[in-house]
């Protein structure tokens, strides 16, 4: 069984029970409007037919299927959707080797559009959008001129964030880097303002194999902002928003991700505290200028455990 739930306008949260199948959510956007949107896209695994991806337009108010996605690659499958505003949407679509270890060979992004009557239309490659290997976390800023892909964070060796000119196909790199104290910052997660001019990366910070003790303290997960976006550069030197400590500690719950708002000045972040008899989800509203907790969205207690998959957001945010 799958639970779609809104955190708050724009937001889902989706949860399941064990041993049940889950989706992922994201709306669809009619401009920067409040209320939920009166489509939202949903992508993952069906729960009547395990393994077998479901990914549909649904109309807000009934649940009903308006629509179906697709990809328009040959031999590939859905791995990622973000929205932008006015109903615009891209995919990132991947090609999978088989065999005992699935590699993912290559990966190509689409934009598309829900119509008014929340069916899909208009599928097109995005310039800058066609990478060899697996490009994942797909980003979009509101005014969908802009991307943000990670791109080997499941392979070997340090992940990038490639930033995509989705009109002209530029990019842009940014990597982790050392910070100040000698831990390195890992991106994993990007997310966009809404002019696409800042980019916010949520990731891990460890210290350096061999660091001698007490020379490097590892503050853990966090998210730090860059500006312009299509420059490149090292994430490192960006601000830091959070660290862990800020938001919950190491110890009772971990962060499973986190992403900027349009507007750049919150984030929203999904908190998870996973003791069996004590666990709970909640999605919290944090500020960029302190990075500490202005209220909490959505709070789910639960005595008998739970499936966290997916927390997303539209523009409207």
């Amino acid at each position: 069984m799958k639970f779609p739930i809104y955190a708050s306008a724009g937001i889902f949260l989706t949860l399941a029970s064990f041993g049940s199948a889950s989706t992922a959510a994201v709306a669809a956007s009619h401009g920067l409007t409040a209320g939920p949107p009166k489509f939202y896209v949903e992508t993952g695994v069906s729960q009547h037919a395990p393994f077998k991806r479901q990914n549909v337009v649904r109309a807000t108010a009934t649940g009903a299927i308006t629509g179906t996605i697709r990809c328009p690659w040959s031999k590939s499958v859905e791995e990622d959707v973000a929205a932008a505003d006015n109903q615009r949407f891209f995919i990132s679509c991947i090609r999978i080797a088989a065999g005992p270890k699935p590699v993912v060979t290559g990966t190509r992004i689409f934009r598309f559009r829900v119509t008014a009557s929340g069916r899909t239309t208009g599928y097109s490659l995005v310039p800058g959008g066609v990478f060899k290997g697996d490009a994942s976390g797909l980003a979009a800023s509101a005014n969908g001129a802009v991307l943000a892909v990670a791109v080997g964070v499941t392979a070997p060796g340090p992940a990038e964030t490639i930033v995509i000119n989705a009109k002209t196909g530029a990019r842009a790199i940014w990597r982790g880097g050392v910070m100040p104290g000698g831990a390195i910052f890992e991106g994993g997660k990007p997310s966009l303002t809404a002019d696409g001019k800042e980019l916010a990366v949520f990731g891990r910070a460890h210290c350096p194999k061999g660091s001698a003790p007490g020379t490097c303290k590892s503050p853990g997960e966090e998210m730090r902002v860059v500006s312009p976006a299509l420059a490149g550069g090292k994430l490192a030197s960006g601000r830091l928003v959070f660290k862990q400590s800020q938001l919950t500690k190491p110890s009772n719950g971990f962060i499973n991700g986190a992403f900027i708002n349009s507007d750049g000045t919150t984030v929203t972040a999904p908190i998870v505290f996973g003791a069996f008899t004590r666990s709970f989800v909640e999605v919290l509203s944090v500020s960029v200028a302190t990075g500490k907790p202005l209220r909490t969205e959505f709070k789910l207690n639960t005595g008998n455990g739970f499936f966290y998959r997916f927390v997303g957001a539209d523009p409207s945010g």
